[in-house]
């Protein structure tokens, strides 16, 4: 989706330019991208797999009316403090945000997208294994 220099691909170029929503596919809008039904569900408890089914996707601008015009990706620093954890048992993951919200602008750094788009479409940068993968 993005080149190594961090610009936009020609993909998301064309799918923010076109100003439709953007479906991803390979992470559809349900809660089988929260659940990980191949190894148990990560553990989860039977009351917080039945509280992910009930759980209704809805786009931004779904949420706030008119969230495109005044929203901002980051209004002000990300700080450890920010990050918070829920029910998805990610803190492996949540963790390494926290780690990198040390150092101001770090995960700022990662999105190639800087700006709220209608789409709904934003590329950032994760590294595995020392390796940058776009997501």
């Amino acid at each position: 989706l993005a080149g190594a220099d961090g610009q936009l691909s020609p993909f998301v170029q064309r799918i923010i330019r076109e100003g439709s929503a953007f479906t991803d596919h390979e992470f559809p809008a349900n809660s089988q991208s929260l659940l990980d039904t191949a190894n148990d569900n990560g553990g989860l408890d039977q009351r917080t797999q039945a509280l992910f089914e009930t759980l209704v996707w809805r786009r931004l601008s779904q949420v706030y009316e008119e969230a495109e015009e005044g929203m901002q990706l980051f209004k002000k620093s990300i700080s450890p403090e920010d990050v918070r954890q829920g029910k998805l048992a990610d803190c492996y993951f949540l963790s390494c945000l926290a780690a990198l919200a040390e150092v101001p602008g770090r995960i700022e750094s990662l999105f190639n997208t800087k700006e709220v788009n209608y789409a709904g479409i934003y590329s950032i940068n994760f590294f595995v294994n020392g390796q940058r993968q776009e997501v």
